[in-house]
């Protein structure tokens, strides 16, 4: 395969990928946390247990992948992709990442433990960082996407 067409790939693959964890985070910022303040503290440490295991596979994962081909694609970047672009997603990536492990990890291994309402709005605060720094770096990729498309359009005369 040749070079250029691995770049594109690796560029649709962090493409596909942005949109998925975007969604994900999305549907878990709406709607996931809360929702924990509805467990009742006897089931509650099971139920963490399974929701844990839920985003560390279905988020958590996909977000490993994510960041890494950002990381690759700024070295290995298609000529059409927009550097710039590229580096502003991987700097509100890792804006993501400082907020996972300085305050949300933190508090996921507190509620591991057991029930707390506290903790639980603390969750919901702090994952309003974590979800703005995805919704930018989301929107760095949406404009990416948008001006290698419009690259492609036919020029007016």
């Amino acid at each position: 395969m040749k070079t250029s067409k691995i770049k594109a790939l690796l560029l649709l693959i962090f493409i596909i990928l942005t949109f998925y964890y975007f969604g994900a985070n999305a549907t878990y910022f709406f709607g996931g946390y809360e929702s924990w303040k509805e467990v009742g503290a006897a089931e509650f440490v099971a139920f963490h247990e399974l929701q844990y295991n839920l985003v560390y596979n279905t988020i958590f994962l996909p977000f490993i992948f994510l960041t890494s081909l950002n990381l690759a694609l700024i070295f290995f970047r298609p000529s059409y992709v927009n550097l710039g672009l590229l580096l502003i997603s991987l700097a509100f990536c890792a804006c993501d990442w400082l907020a996972t492990y300085y305050w949300q990890m933190p508090l996921y291994d507190q509620l591991a433990k057991a029930r707390s309402l506290t903790l639980i709005e603390e969750l919901v605060k702090t994952d309003i960082i974590r979800f703005s720094a995805n919704s930018v770096q989301f929107l760095s990729v949406v404009f990416m996407l948008w001006k290698i498309l419009s690259q492609l359009s036919p020029k007016k005369r």
